[in-house]
């Protein structure tokens, strides 16, 4: 049974230059073992009626595991580089969903229902289980700018 994630697009680009240092960053790249790319995401920084919101970089990836092992090699890979979890983090509509953060970026995993699948990905995922998303997210505005 495939799984899926929607990327969220934003609304106006207001900076572009973040995705490059998400994408310089190691975790940009994490990949549960023997998963397939099946498409790279990238969010840029934006201005919205809703707030402003913080650039993202990421892959939507296809693999042969459960959703709890997947999260347990990033919690395993995410913390020896002193990333911490993020309690409370909610569903929010995927069938799962963990996060962690370094102080200036969060890092998500999640999985989603298949009847998400566009076509085309659905054809890239034949003969694999789930399809999962992992990103590395800007903290917006930057904990420096925000107020005390």
């Amino acid at each position: 049974m495939a799984i899926v994630l929607l990327a969220v697009i934003g609304m106006s680009c207001t900076d572009a230059r973040p995705i490059a240092s998400l994408r310089a960053m190691s975790e940009g790249t994490l990949y549960y073992p023997d998963s397939k790319v099946v498409k790279e995401v990238a969010t840029p920084q934006t201005d919205s009626p809703d707030g402003d919101s913080g650039a993202s970089f990421g892959h939507l990836l296809g693999a042969n595991a459960s959703p709890e092992e997947i999260v347990r090699f990033y919690d395993q890979a995410l913390r020896s580089s002193g990333w911490r979890p993020i309690d409370g983090v909610t569903a929010n509509g995927h069938l799962m969903r963990a996060a962690w953060t370094n102080g200036t970026a969060d890092f998500t995993r999640s999985v989603n229902a298949p009847k998400e699948l566009t076509l085309d990905i659905q054809q890239a995922l034949v003969g694999y289980s789930i399809e999962y998303d992992a990103r590395v997210e800007q903290i917006y505005p930057p904990p420096s700018a925000s107020p005390p």
